[in-house]
């Protein structure tokens, strides 16, 4: 599976940068805009990869494995930190995550 640069900008002592990284092509999805993720142009400048500080929260995003009921799984995504209240009071519950390719209905969220 491909991958694809992603990125939240992050507002920290007076100024701004694009924390970046790399992840599966589509596994931020529809979910992208909710979490504060961009994915990245092929011209994109001033990213930063592997900054230790600041950096984003990371989200556990828990999911049916099959359908909407039955046995669950988790993974992580990093979340802008002014989307984070929203994103852990329910605003993604019953939406679709992508991982490896399939998609499965979101149960919850935790931070």
């Amino acid at each position: 599976m491909t991958s694809q640069i992603h990125y939240i900008t992050i507002n920290g002592n007076g100024s701004n940068f694009k924390y970046a990284w790399r992840a599966a092509k589509g596994s931020y999805g529809t979910l992208a805009k909710e979490l504060g993720v961009t994915i990245a142009k092929a011209t994109e400048k001033g990213l930063v990869f592997g900054a230790n500080s600041p950096k984003p929260p990371e989200i556990s995003i828990t999911y049916y494995k099959k359908g909407n009921s039955g046995d669950t799984a988790s993974t992580t995504r990093f979340c802008d930190h002014e989307k984070l209240q929203n994103v852990l009071t329910g605003s993604l519950k019953g939406k679709k995550l992508s991982v490896r390719g399939k998609s499965y209905t979101i149960v919850s969220v935790s931070g």
